[in-house]
């Protein structure tokens, strides 16, 4: 499972390119089928924090955890499962 996220267009000095909040939508897996993504972003300067969950009706599939990284023109955040 491969789970990307992109956003672009990102500059943490212009405030409306701010990330911070609260971002949701539908995904699809191509083994769990269709679910949520829940994002809490906090972004100072750069500097992306956060947690991400995506639930399924199949709680197995349902995953989550917490992320970090930079934004500048463009950023990805991805998960793979071994």
């Amino acid at each position: 499972m491969i789970l990307v996220v992109g956003i672009l267009g990102c500059s943490g000095g212009d405030t409306h390119n701010n990330l911070t909040g609260t971002w949701t939508g539908p995904i699809q897996d191509s083994r769990a089928g269709r679910g949520m993504l829940l994002i809490h972003f906090s972004h100072r300067d750069t500097q992306l924090t956060g947690t991400w969950q995506q639930t399924f009706a199949d709680p197995c599939n349902t995953t989550g955890g917490t992320l970090t990284g930079t934004a500048s023109g463009s950023f990805d955040v991805t998960r793979q499962s071994p």
